[in-house]
């Protein structure tokens, strides 16, 4: 069971540490005036979180049927650069370091996007474990639910006594590893037991 927990938390802050990082980089590219690069990290970020329940919806502005582009007074008087336009690439290669530049932010760019990907794929698996493990055991039963429980209380009374007798310890940290080997292994038959009751009711 600790290694459950251990592997949920160091799947969660590799989690945390990347919408960090999409943010950060989010925010260092609007400071900066890429917007380019801001509404990419954008789309990074939104990949790790969960939807809110009250999401902020930030509609477009039209005025009188034209739509514009908005930009921060800071940037008032500074030229714009669109991406994707001949104008862009012919400003690009008129500048070769800048063009260097570029190209090395979509590499890094596209290697957040990859890692952002496995750390996603790990965080799912983990959901999906920690969602079938909360099935099986209220699939368990009473007397399923009591074999479970009676290991823990055990443990809490194991725990009580090693405040008071310190050399109980030794034997509280073996029952641990029993109790968390014992834990697992009645849950992966509960969950095959779940399995096979929906396999036979299909």
């Amino acid at each position: 069971m600790g290694f459950v927990f251990s592997s949920c938390s160091s799947v969660q802050e590799k989690r945390s540490q990347s919408l960090s990082r999409a943010v950060y980089a989010e925010n260092s590219a609007l400071t900066s005036g890429r917007f380019d690069l801001a509404a990419q990290y954008g789309k990074q970020a939104e990949r790790l979180l969960k939807p809110p329940k009250k999401p902020v919806a930030v509609k477009p502005l039209d005025i009188q049927g034209k739509r514009f582009l908005t930009l921060p007074g800071e940037f008032n008087g500074t030229p714009t650069l669109v991406f994707g336009t001949p104008e862009a690439d012919k400003a690009l290669k008129a500048d070769p370091k800048t063009e260097k530049q570029v190209k090395e932010e979509q590499k890094t760019l596209g290697k957040v996007e990859k890692e952002e990907t496995k750390i996603i794929a790990q965080v799912q698996k983990e959901e999906a474990k920690e969602k079938s493990s909360g099935s099986s055991f209220f699939h368990l039963g009473f007397f399923g639910k009591l074999i479970l429980a009676s290991p823990l209380f055990l443990l809490l009374v194991f725990g009580v006594l090693c405040i008071f007798f310190p050399a109980l310890l030794p034997l509280l940290f073996n029952l641990v590893s029993d109790i968390r080997e014992g834990i697992n292994f009645l849950l992966s038959l509960a969950a095959e037991g779940v399995e096979r009751i929906r396999n036979n009711r299909k």
